[in-house]
């Protein structure tokens, strides 16, 4: 999407004016924050694009990869990496120990508490 927006030369915030969409609603699904945009959002997109016909089915196409058209199209890429999830081997660490000393018959009751934003890729310990 962002490649369309500069080949017209527009801001995000030209690109809301021209949609009425908000420039967070166009920042999210550029940075990938939101994967599945609704698909009146991206008519509005090819509308303000001034997209050809063929163009226009493979941008929309591309939005809803399930949707109807040649499955040779679809996207192959990867969820964009978490940065604030990288690297966390120390902190696995000290989870795992925890799990292996709870359940060495110890009285006491260990809790973790890992917090963050949902979706972020927080582990999960299979409790």
């Amino acid at each position: 999407m962002a490649a369309y927006r500069r080949r017209l030369g527009l801001t995000q915030e030209d690109l809301a004016a021209a949609t009425g969409l908000s420039v967070r609603s166009i920042r999210d699904v550029e940075s990938g924050r939101v994967v599945r945009p609704r698909p009146s959002t991206v008519r509005l997109l090819a509308d303000a694009f001034e997209l050809s016909a063929a163009d226009r089915d493979r941008f929309i196409g591309a939005a809803d990869p399930d949707g109807p058209g040649p499955r040779a199209e679809r996207p192959q890429q990867l969820p964009l990496a978490v940065p604030e999830f990288v690297g966390r081997r120390d902190e696995l660490a000290v989870l795992d120990a925890g799990l292996a000393e709870g359940s060495a018959g110890a009285k006491n009751v260990i809790i973790f508490a890992v917090s963050g934003m949902a979706g972020i890729g927080k582990p999960d310990t299979g409790m």
